[in-house]
């Protein structure tokens, strides 16, 4: 993967202006990128649906239960419907929030028009304050460039999202490794442990995007064991689940 992202020949494809940045879609031998100035948001891949990068390892959530219920705050361009379109059809239950005008104009040209989910132009943190008890499934990938906006690290924004999901809910988290160890996060996971068991899940040890999985009132083993049951499991996506199992509680 390494060898492909740095041998990358790329042409501009599209480009669209939002608040003074400039988002880009390119395309290569190897597959399309969609970046927020120089910051890669999303990336889909030639000849296969997995990217070997952070977005794998939010699918499992689809399939930790039978057709969960989810929302996603933070578009991108698509890669995770994108991949969720591919193994499944249409047959899954995404609600996506994104409140950049530009980004949710590329979506279609960047995923496809087949891969049809229910896009809510809005902001995110204010959707999860009336949605109570209405998902299984939260996933946060909401950046303004290489940064989570604040409102999303907020004490107020983790109530509301424990409030907006079922019991046996799982919250996922998008972050950047450089975060880890500031007094910003180290905050943020103090608010979040008071609401939920932390664990992180062993994604490309290359990538500096991480995945923190937030469970409510329900247990690592029946994650892992609804992904057993649940999802394909191939030569070419085992590594995923491989992630999965060895996934361990963060400490405060």
């Amino acid at each position: 993967m390494l060898k492909k992202i740095f041998g990358w020949k790329e042409s501009v494809t599209d480009t669209a202006l939002y608040d003074n940045h400039k988002l880009t879609i390119s395309e290569s031998s190897y597959g399309k990128t969609l970046r927020y100035d120089d910051v890669v948001y999303s990336r889909i891949m030639n000849g296969s649906i997995y990217t070997g990068e952070y977005w794998d390892f939010f699918l499992p959530l689809a399939y930790y239960k039978k057709k969960p219920r989810m929302l996603m705050i933070g578009l991108g361009g698509g890669t995770i419907p994108y991949q969720l379109y591919k193994l499944m059809g249409n047959n899954f239950d995404l609600d996506v929030v994104e409140n950049n005008d530009a980004m949710v104009k590329l979506f279609s040209k960047f995923a496809g028009t087949e891969v049809k989910i229910n896009l809510i132009n809005g902001d995110g943190a204010e959707y999860v304050k009336t949605c109570t008890s209405a998902y299984d499934v939260i996933i946060l990938d909401a950046y303004k460039g290489g940064f989570v906006p604040d409102v999303f690290l907020t004490p107020e924004f983790v109530d509301n999202v424990s409030n907006c999901l079922k019991d046996k809910g799982v919250y996922g988290i998008n972050f950047i490794s450089s975060m880890a160890g500031t007094d910003r996060f180290r905050s943020h996971l103090t608010c979040i442990k008071d609401r939920f068991s932390v664990y992180r899940v062993d994604t490309s040890g290359y990538s500096i995007n991480k995945i923190l999985l937030c469970l409510k009132a329900i247990k690592e083993a029946e994650i892992i064991d609804g992904i057993k049951e649940n999802m394909p499991i191939t030569a070419e996506n085992k590594y995923i689940l491989e992630g999965y199992l060895r996934m361990f509680e963060v400490e405060s």
